[in-house]
């Protein structure tokens, strides 16, 4: 009878553990459901009207809805001013090689949204062999 009294008990005690084992799951799988829905909220969250980036010497202006009064400017210095830009659309502005070497980083603006936008110098590639200076001079 006692092997048998034994049998039960581990009946039991295997079925709670199992039992507790699918809670687990099951709490994990609610927690990565929620994670999930939260990187999908972001990724899909309200977009910014406008996106704009340095390519060349140039910058270029994507507009993600209809844009007007856009102007481009670097140190309080208009560049460029687009009465509007239509969604979808894109425009560029051209800069000047003298303002590139006072500045780097310009601000587009249309409406009450500004975004900065860094034009970064590509860096020529030495021959090898070629002497590099060291150093600021």
């Amino acid at each position: 009878m006692t092997d048998e009294k034994q049998k039960t008990e581990l009946t039991r005690f295997s079925s709670v553990i199992l039992a507790v084992g699918v809670l687990l799951i099951g709490i994990a799988a609610i927690g990565f459901y929620l994670e999930l829905k939260k990187s999908v909220e972001r990724g899909g969250g309200i977009q910014e009207p406008l996106w704009a980036r340095c390519v060349e010497n140039a910058i270029v202006i994507t507009a993600r809805e209809d844009l007007s009064d856009v102007v481009v400017s670097a140190k309080d210095k208009e560049l460029c001013r687009f009465d509007s830009i239509g969604k979808g659309s894109e425009e560029v502005c051209y800069l000047d090689g003298s303002v590139l070497n006072e500045t780097r980083v310009f601000v587009v603006e249309a409406g009450n949204v500004k975004k900065a936008v860094v034009c970064y110098q590509p860096v020529k590639p030495v021959p090898l062999g070629t002497p590099v200076p060291v150093g600021g001079g």
